[in-house]
C-alpha cells in the first residue's frame, strides 16, 4: 500500500511539473523595451570633440561625432577614456576611403565599424554625424 501512495504521490508531482514546463515553453517572454525621454537619452550622449584626419586614399575628413549610449557606465567610461576613443575612431578613418564613404550605405557602414570599434568602452546604441565633411 506504502508503495502505491508513493508510485501516485511521483506521478502527481511529475505531471504537475510537466504542466508547467509546458506553460512556461509556450509562453511568450518577451522583454518590454524601455523607452527613455528625449532628456534621458540626451544624457547618455558623448559627444566626440571635431576631428580632422587622412582616410586611407589620402582624401580628408573633419568630423564630430556624438555617441549614443546605453548606460551611465558606458558615459563614464568613455568621458574617462578620451583619447583612446579618439585614437580608435582616428583609426577607422584612417582604414576607409572617401569611395566606401560616398557609396550609398557607407555611411551607415562606416557607423558598423565604429560602433564596433568602440564596443570596448560599453555598448553603443548609435552614431551620430554632427558636423562631416570630406576632401
Amino acid at each position: 500500500m506504502k508503495k502505491w501512495l508513493w508510485v501516485m504521490i511521483s506521478a502527481g508531482v511529475l505531471a504537475v511539473i510537466l504542466v508547467v514546463s509546458v506553460i512556461y515553453i509556450t509562453s511568450p517572454h518577451t522583454k518590454k523595451k524601455i523607452v527613455l525621454t528625449p532628456t534621458q537619452l540626451q544624457a547618455l550622449q558623448y559627444t566626440v570633440p571635431s576631428l580632422t584626419t587622412n582616410l586611407s586614399d589620402n582624401s580628408m575628413i573633419q568630423t564630430t561625432i556624438v555617441l549614443q549610449t546605453d548606460s551611465q557606465k558606458t558615459m563614464s567610461t568613455l568621458n574617462s577614456s578620451t583619447a583612446q576613443v579618439n585614437n580608435d575612431i582616428i583609426g577607422v578613418l584612417n582604414d576607409t576611403s572617401s569611395s566606401e564613404i560616398n557609396l550609398p550605405n557607407g555611411l551607415t557602414l562606416l557607423k558598423q565599424h565604429l560602433m564596433k570599434s568602440l564596443s570596448v568602452f560599453g555598448k553603443i546604441t548609435a552614431v551620430y554625424f554632427t558636423q562631416f565633411i570630406v576632401q
